[in-house]
């Protein structure tokens, strides 16, 4: 009887998984569905970071002091009636130039990147180097031996 090696029929079937790969999916699975339900809010609120959160706000004309936030349309109908007040639109969080490229990245794909050719001045006598060297290498190679930068090694 032969020792060591693989036996037949041993060890797991082909295309089976182990347990704690089925437990890394399940966890991913639960996780995706988890995020799935509060999607849209993710969206908006990337959308919103990328634009900028603004609100509006009720000022007192005579001392210059922030009454406080417009929230509703009735809140702005009362202050635009009241003259004592001016309504002014106050950027809470500033556009993020960063988070509208991802969106739209995703959205229309991310841009290619461009080719951009470099030219060196003394472009030809460094390839002529790099061909000469490589013939150095091939040379040796044939001798038994190996070119290693300052010295030379038999193999």
């Amino acid at each position: 009887m032969p020792r060591g090696g693989a036996r037949p029929n041993s060890g797991p079937k082909k295309g089976s998984r182990q347990k704690g790969t089925l437990e890394k999916e399940a966890a991913r699975e639960a996780y995706r569905a988890a995020v799935a339900e509060h999607m849209e809010a993710i969206i908006r609120a990337q959308i919103e970071q990328a634009v900028g959160l603004r609100c509006m706000v009720a000022r007192d004309r005579r001392t210059g002091k922030f009454r406080g936030r417009i929230r509703s349309a009735a809140q702005l109908d009362r202050a635009m009636k009241d003259d004592s007040l001016d309504i002014v639109e106050v950027w809470i969080k500033e556009p993020n130039p960063q988070a509208a490229t991802d969106i739209l990245n995703r959205y229309l794909d991310k841009p290619k990147e461009q080719e951009v050719a470099v030219m060196h001045k003394d472009a030809e006598r460094i390839v002529q180097r790099l061909h000469a060297g490589r013939a150095r290498v091939a040379e040796a190679a044939k001798h038994g031996m190996r070119l290693v930068p300052g010295r030379q090694r038999e193999t």
